[in-house]
């Protein structure tokens, strides 16, 4: 299974998670982790980690992989392409092929009534068990002004819920966990985004 921190973004088009994706050995692990967070260059054109090591972003694009995929076959594509080196995975959070009208495979649909301000939070449950560590640390971050709200320290077994802080339009939230005991900090430092 892949351990690692984890970016959600909230009912946007598309979704990002920035997985540094590796087979979890011991040794890959400890390099993973060894550079910090990754975060945006000084010059603000490539991403690096926390020590300045670049990051090599090999992504594979798998829209309905949230909609369309139970656990199982989700965890099976991850572990798929993480063994093929891929860092990233881009996937539609709202699927385009029919995605706010067919449920998932646990019968959930992503919004209420078909409205944005209304999101579905059972259809966002997220598997703790993918983050590393006995606790998890989770924060919402709002990458239009770099401002982070820490939500608590949650176990990394079973799943949990989240609802953004402000749901409505322009919902811009990002869902960050990480591995608590590597003491990351806030999100966005050093890395706000500029529009």
């Amino acid at each position: 299974m892949l351990k690692n921190s984890l970016l959600i973004s909230t009912l946007i088009p598309s979704l990002l998670i920035l997985s540094n994706c590796q087979p979890t050995t011991e040794a890959a692990d400890a390099d993973i982790f060894s550079h910090g967070r990754l975060v945006v260059s000084e010059n603000q054109r490539f991403l690096v980690f926390e020590d300045g090591t670049p990051f090599f972003y090999l992504g594979d694009t798998a829209w309905e992989l949230f909609h369309r995929l139970d656990r199982d076959q989700a965890d099976y594509y991850l572990e798929n392409r993480a063994s093929l080196g891929f860092t990233v995975i881009q996937a539609d959070v709202l699927a385009e092929e029919n995605g706010l009208i067919d449920p998932n495979p646990y019968g959930e649909v992503p919004l209420y009534d078909l409205d944005p301000a209304r999101p579905n939070v059972a259809y966002f449950e997220v598997r703790m068990d993918v983050i590393r560590g006995p606790e998890v640390v989770a924060w919402w971050y709002n990458p239009r002004n770099g401002s982070a709200e820490k939500i608590g320290m949650f176990s990394n077994t079973g799943t949990q819920t989240f609802s953004p802080p402000d749901p409505g339009e322009n919902l811009n939230w990002v869902l960050v966990l990480d591995d608590a005991s590597i003491g990351y900090g806030a999100p966005g430092m050093n890395s706000i985004a500029t529009f």
